[in-house]
């Protein structure tokens, strides 16, 4: 997956993006050790970290909600300008039932997304 979002991001000449991940998953470096030629930003407060963080923790035990669309949709928004890679399965859960996801001007990157994308295209 991590190669595939690599690809995508290539194409659309994407050197710099924000990783919409937790803590955890950013210390860990594996989005960074696969994706070494993007420049992974930091988000701007510790508050956006805690909210990415509950809307995961959200997402493992409940369907997507109206209030968790809308929490990602502020996020999202306030990162608007710059490419965003989203580094956790449950943020992709709720990406995908957002009236965003079809807004380009929001520059998301969901690498599951991108990942049925390249699979399609490569059984057409």
């Amino acid at each position: 997956m991590m190669d595939i979002m690599l690809r995508r991001l290539r194409v659309n000449d994407v050197n710099k993006a924000y990783l919409f991940a937790t803590n955890n998953a950013i210390q860990s470096k594996v989005f960074h050790k696969y994706l070494e030629n993007v420049e992974l930003k930091s988000l701007e407060d510790k508050i956006d970290y805690e909210e990415i963080f509950s809307l995961m923790k959200m997402g493992k035990s409940s369907d997507v909600s109206e209030d968790m669309c809308k929490r990602f949709t502020v996020l999202c928004n306030k990162y608007r300008k710059e490419p965003k890679i989203l580094g956790c399965t449950e943020l992709s859960m709720i990406y995908a039932n957002t009236e965003i996801k079809n807004d380009v001007s929001f520059n998301i990157y969901d690498p599951i997304n991108e990942t049925v994308k390249y699979l399609v295209e490569i059984l057409e």
